[in-house]
């Protein structure tokens, strides 16, 4: 019992840095269209 717990705060903990990640990468992304937009 108790192993599956650990697997599953495992898996939650990698779920939420795999979010914020993804929130960075878009940030970036948001970012570089900005710059394109302004280089036009």
């Amino acid at each position: 019992m108790e192993e599956k717990k650990k697997s599953e705060s495992k898996l939650l903990i990698s779920k939420e840095k795999g979010f914020k990640d993804m929130k960075c990468v878009l940030g970036l992304d948001a970012k570089r269209e900005k710059d394109f937009n302004s280089m036009k």
